[in-house]
């Protein structure tokens, strides 16, 4: 700490060393120079000469040995963690206390001219709004000014908004005055050039740049502060670029605005003097949807920070509007143009922005082909409250074309599609195929309640007649190929028990078997992805439960009887899936699932047909017959079935050598 001991320990500091202690005490509380301005110190400057002071009284009542032996004593009572080094962390600590020391020698002096209201201080990351009046330091003469936000001193008027320590910056002493301001507050500093437009963090520059290197004066008036969390930099690479956000009124849910979003809101823009350019209120709000290009870019990207009823300032200077103006429609306008004398690089504009509803919409696919617009919100959390899992559920439909006929009506007393009753809806159990997949998977991202709009390429409606409504007002054939809208609504729906739910053995067995067969039904249709989804689902499902008995301690013979029989649907899941992915030409997916069963039952004759009907199909000749030959020899009853094989595998392999041939010919 700099301290400076008398020879061979003497036990008290030399004379020098004790005024070193009476000015840090002095130091240590406010204190005023000659010219009556006071010292500005961080808490971390003031703390650390109050440290030092305690160890110099340490060592004046007991001495420098035994001050010593303190320091040995608590460093063998403590056991430090070794700390891996960080040049980064370093560097910023070094830079910190290099500050904090050119701070306690007056790099920033401070004289209050007006007291402030008393409201909260701004904090690092803190938004502040302020007036300034930058002013030549001079001993000499009155100082002369060089800049200024005030009217009064030849400035356009319209005060400063910097967000503290973020983003382009404004002088670092400045930036450790306004930390000591309250709102209302005047304040003059006197800052030494490397803290003032010299500091290397410093994005602010004088119109008159000779004067930067200077000692200056600002006298400051801190208008208003908004805290930290309600301060978002939402652009600017320079100063001219700066967008910032003070949020007004919280609002609430969880969803941001974002492409494709459609958002509703109420907007009032007004110019650096305050006076109202554009105002689009609560009864007249604007709709559009995001990345649509119908406000500026920089307006929309603040936006997408907000919530529902949240309201907000925007604070945009001209550089951002400019870029921005080109691209946007007359819905938002850019500020007009200043007059008179006015410099636009000092004039800014401050839309008020209320966000009055976020809808909804998601791009189902990815691809613009399947999009989902959310028109009534409904009672749940997404995701936990859909129905993502097979489920079965019951809608209230209407489906029309392109063309606006209206095809399909759940709510249609006659003759709309209604199932049971009279418009009581449409109910079903997902999985299965019986709507068309746009539809299905719409719904997998609803909650109980919710009404949305969901428009549909024919790619995903209804490229068949598997799919059809009940009863459509349209011919089957006119619906084939159609982009449709479906409004739909989900009533309600009703989860299915999950294997490892079921307690009773008898029951759990007879619903693996259930959905066995109903996958098994599906892949007889010719609904492969449905019976794939099926498979996939309760295979995991029959792993879990089998993992679980498998760690019971219970010698129970049905639960063995059970477990056998829940293996073999397993393996039959396993295989099954192996033949929809043949069906789908993915043979490296039905490669793994027959190896999967063969490592389970390496002796399984089916996995090993399956598996050589895959090698097969992708020129493997000679793994081909041994699997068929295997299977054979394991199980004589097939050995037709592997001579029929075998023979087609050497009729394939001729053909294919054949065309090798006359490709050289």
């Amino acid at each position: 700490d700099g301290t400076t001991w008398g020879r061979g320990g003497d036990a008290h500091p030399a004379p020098a060393r004790r005024s070193a202690i009476r000015r840090k005490l002095r130091a240590s509380g406010p204190r005023r120079t000659r010219n009556g301005s006071q010292r500005i110190a961080s808490d971390r400057i003031r703390s650390g000469l109050i440290w030092q002071t305690e160890r110099g009284a340490m060592a004046m009542a007991t001495g420098f040995r035994g001050f010593m032996d303190q320091i040995a004593n608590k460093k063998s009572s403590i056991v430090e963690e070794h700390v891996q080094p960080c040049i980064e962390h370093g560097d910023k600590q070094f830079k910190q206390r290099k500050e904090q020391a050119e701070l306690a020698q007056g790099a920033v002096m401070k004289v209050v001219h007006k007291e402030g209201d008393g409201g909260e201080k701004p904090d690092d990351g803190s938004l502040v709004k302020f007036h300034y009046t930058i002013r030549k330091h001079s001993f000499a003469q009155s100082p002369s000014v060089i800049q200024s936000s005030l009217r009064s001193e030849g400035g356009s008027g319209v005060p400063e908004v910097f967000v503290v320590g973020k983003g382009p910056r404004m002088p670092r002493g400045l930036e450790v005055g306004l930390l000591s301001m309250s709102p209302g507050e005047v304040s003059a500093f006197t800052v030494k050039p490397s803290f003032g437009f010299k500091h290397p963090d410093c994005a602010w520059r004088l119109s008159d740049s000779s004067c930067e290197d200077a000692v200056l004066e600002f006298e400051i008036e801190l208008l208003d502060t908004a805290p930290s969390t309600a301060a978002t930099l939402v652009s600017g690479e320079t100063l001219n670029e700066l967008v910032l956000k003070q949020t007004v009124k919280d609002g609430c849910g969880w969803e941001n605005p974002r492409p494709p979003y459609k958002v509703v809101l109420s907007c009032v823009g007004r110019d650096g003097q305050g006076v109202v350019f554009f105002e689009a209120d609560a009864n007249r709000p604007l709709e559009f949807s995001c990345g649509a290009n119908a406000i500026p870019q920089v307006i929309e990207d603040a936006i997408t920070f907000m919530f529902k009823g949240e309201r907000a300032l925007i604070h945009c200077r001209p550089g951002a509007l400019t870029s921005a103006s080109a691209e946007a429609t007359s819905m938002i306008p850019a500020p007009p143009a200043p007059s008179g004398d006015a410099s636009g690089d000092c004039i800014a504009c401050c839309y008020e922005v209320e966000l009055l509803d976020v809808i909804q919409v998601r791009d189902v696919t990815g691809t613009g082909e399947l999009m989902k617009m959310r028109t009534t919100e409904g009672d749940g959390d997404f995701p936990v409250d859909c129905p993502i899992v097979d489920c079965v559920v019951t809608i209230q439909c209407k489906g029309k074309t392109k063309s606006g006929k209206v095809f399909w009506d759940t709510r249609a007393p006659h003759g709309g599609g209604a199932v049971e009753g009279e418009g009581d809806g449409f109910t079903f159990e997902m999985g299965l195929g019986l709507v068309p997949e746009g539809l299905e998977m719409s719904i997998k991202l609803m909650v109980p309640g919710e009404t949305s709009v969901v428009q549909s390429t024919s790619k995903f409606a209804y490229l068949d007649t598997t799919a059809m409504p009940p009863s459509a007002a349209l011919e089957r054939e006119d619906l084939m190929g159609e982009d449709v809208e479906w409004e739909v609504t989900l009533v309600s729906f009703v989860k299915p028990k999950q294997l490892p739910e079921l307690e009773e053995v008898g029951e759990l067995t007879a619903e693996a078997t259930r959905r066995k067969e109903q996958a098994n039904q599906l892949f007889k249709e010719g609904k492969i992805s449905h019976a794939q989804a099926k498979y996939e689902l309760l295979a995991k499902e029959l792993k879990s439960v089998l993992d679980m008995h498998m760690h019971a301690q219970d010698d129970d013979p049905e639960l063995d009887a059970a477990n056998s029989l829940l293996d073999d649907l397993q393996v039959s899941c396993m295989l099954n899936l192996a033949a929809c992915a043949q069906k789908q030409s993915l043979y490296n997916d039905a490669l793994r699932h027959c190896n999967k069963v063969l490592q389970m039952r390496p002796s399984h004759p089916k996995a090993l047909y399956r598996r050589g009907q895959t090698l097969t199909s992708i020129s493997e000749w000679d793994p081909a017959r041994a699997d068929f030959r295997k299977m054979a020899e394991l199980d004589p009853s097939t050995q037709q079935d592997a001579d029929l094989m075998l023979a087609k595998v050497n009729r394939l392999e001729k053909a294919a050598v054949a065309s090798e041939r006359g490709q050289f010919k």
